[in-house]
């Protein structure tokens, strides 16, 4: 993607809670391909407004950016164990919660290619 297609994606960044959510889901992920940091404010804004599907937040997991540590740990907080989304948790939280600091009991594709996707920005 060429940077005038990411730049079209980025404008809409400022109405991204008005968007439809495939739209939304397209703009922010493809940004968060392309490790663009224009997608970082607006993400923060869906993930407070429950808004965010799992790809979105899987977005966010590839970001791996400092600023969007809370709003995932509070979405994480209203996903698991909580009375909001009766205990249903995005798959970045795929792990035993019996014994979550297990490594065998962490979602293993998805740590995997979190991993190469960072190893791949330096």
């Amino acid at each position: 993607m060429d940077p005038v297609e990411l730049d079209a994606l980025a404008a809409q960044l400022d109405t991204i809670l008005e968007l439809d959510r495939d739209l939304a889901t397209e703009v922010v992920v493809t940004l968060a391909e392309h490790h663009d940091r224009r997608v970082i404010a607006p993400l923060l804004d869906l993930l407070a407004s429950g808004r965010a599907n799992e790809l979105m937040v899987r977005a966010a997991g590839w970001l791996a950016d400092p600023g969007l540590h809370r709003a995932l740990e509070r979405l994480a907080a209203s996903r698991i164990g909580g009375d909001r989304g009766g205990g249903r948790r995005h798959a970045i939280w795929n792990f035993d919660e019996r014994n979550p600091d297990d490594p065998i009991s962490l979602d293993r594709a998805f740590a995997l290619y979190r991993t190469a996707n960072l190893a791949g920005w330096g």
